[in-house]
């Protein structure tokens, strides 16, 4: 009989505090609520409130509510609410970017990784100028093994703006770059690669970049702008080993267009020397490319 009575006095008081809040803005009645750390209370305020609103009232109300879930750690609701809400308003758009953020950080903390993925997407989807910062990690991680090169690049490209540091990320995204071919981006991490000495074990991406971007000049007959790509391949990167004879070939054949017989010959011979085996094609062609020439230059 006490319980019972209990139970009834617990339903007056938040009958009357229902009632005492009618009047009031229900979304200042439920962020003080939660400011205040009263999440539960929150939680009834809301269902009870979220049933007698307009739309566009129970798209802010319904963020505020997952937000007290989370703060409950009931995150499976917070995410089936904050999931499913799409708001047309820029404003709304940005609260419900915030609340994600929070929901992905506290999956995060508990190790569910997917779940904070998500959150992390559909925020920037929301708000893409919200700035992610170290969160870009967990997105780059999941998407890499996950084999999506591109949001892949995509992040590495906003976490690189945002903290100034390709440590981290390095060996994936280039990877991911050389995946899709985008020769120009490796080519502009050429500092990168040299400030973090991996011309060692990634230079082979970097200087396949520089030949493929070398060959593309050649077909706009840019003869020295490739040239001067082929030359950085050779002197600088020298990697990977098993294009270097192709491209001291065709700095063989540049320089002959260019009519500098005496440096295409050595180019021909530096193609010969870095041939894997002499029964290569190249190696053969440059022999014969060698003779030619000094019969030409009157040496013998």
């Amino acid at each position: 009989m006490r319980l019972s009575f209990l139970l009834a006095a617990v339903l007056v008081v938040f009958s009357a505090f229902l009632i005492g809040c009618s009047n009031e803005d229900p979304v200042k009645v439920a962020e003080n609520l939660i400011e205040k750390g009263e999440y539960r209370k929150a939680i009834r305020f809301l269902r009870e409130t979220t049933r007698e609103v307009s739309p566009f009232e129970q798209d802010e109300l319904n963020i505020l509510l997952a937000t007290a879930y989370i703060r409950i750690r009931k995150y499976g609701k917070a995410k089936d609410i904050l999931f499913s809400i799409t708001p047309q308003n820029d404003n709304l758009k940005k609260k419900l970017a915030i609340a994600l953020l929070e929901l992905g950080d506290s999956a995060r903390s508990i190790g569910y990784r997917k779940m904070a993925k998500e959150s992390y997407e559909i925020a920037l989807l929301n708000d893409p100028h919200l700035k992610l910062g170290k969160r870009y990690l967990l997105l780059i991680n999941e998407s890499y093994r996950l084999g999506d090169c591109d949001l892949v690049i995509k992040f590495s490209s906003r976490y690189i703006n945002e903290t100034h540091d390709t440590t981290k990320i390095f060996s994936k995204y280039v990877d991911c770059l050389y995946q899709v071919g985008d020769w120009q981006t490796i080519d502009s991490l050429e500092s990168y690669f040299i400030a973090h000495n991996r011309i060692k074990d990634m230079g082979w991406a970097l200087g396949e970049a520089l030949y493929n971007i070398a060959v593309n000049k050649l077909g706009e007959n840019r003869l020295e702008e490739a040239k001067k790509t082929l030359l950085r391949l050779v002197n600088k990167v020298r990697s990977p080993k098993i294009l270097m004879d192709d491209a001291y070939f065709l700095l063989a054949g540049i320089y002959e267009e260019l009519q500098y017989p005496d440096s295409a010959l050595d180019m021909y011979y530096k193609c010969m020397e870095t041939s894997l085996t002499q029964r290569s094609p190249l190696y053969k062609e440059s022999v014969v490319k060698v003779q030619e020439l000094k019969h030409e230059m009157g040496v013998y």
